[in-house]
């Protein structure tokens, strides 16, 4: 995780957030230290606010990602959500395959 934007406002004119709700971006950098190609999608991450699922936000160029990483390589990314704007905790979960059961948890400030 390279930074947050808690107050993200950068998305499509025609957007719509829920009142009461507010759109975080996470940027994220992978580094793929195996040998072999590895791939990292959109789909690998799930947001939660105070223990409830977050909707993704999709109003935002660049919202979904595909990236292979060739071994040695690097690649960036970032998700966006649409959280509410008192959650407590707010968390991105990134669990890498659906193969593998741990998952890294980042807690945003």
């Amino acid at each position: 995780l390279k930074s947050v934007d808690n107050d993200f406002d950068d998305y499509y004119d025609y957007a719509s957030i829920e009142d009461g709700y507010k759109v975080i971006k996470a940027d994220f950098e992978f580094e793929n230290l195996k040998d072999y190609t590895t791939y990292v999608y959109d789909s690998d991450f799930r947001c939660y606010a105070d223990q409830f699922l977050c909707d993704d936000f999709i109003y935002v160029e660049d919202s979904y990602f595909s990236e292979a990483i060739d071994s040695g390589r690097k690649a960036a990314a970032s998700v966006y959500y649409e959280v509410p704007e008192d959650a407590d905790i707010i968390e991105i979960e990134f669990q890498p395959s659906t193969w593998y059961t741990s998952k890294v948890i980042f807690t945003i400030d």
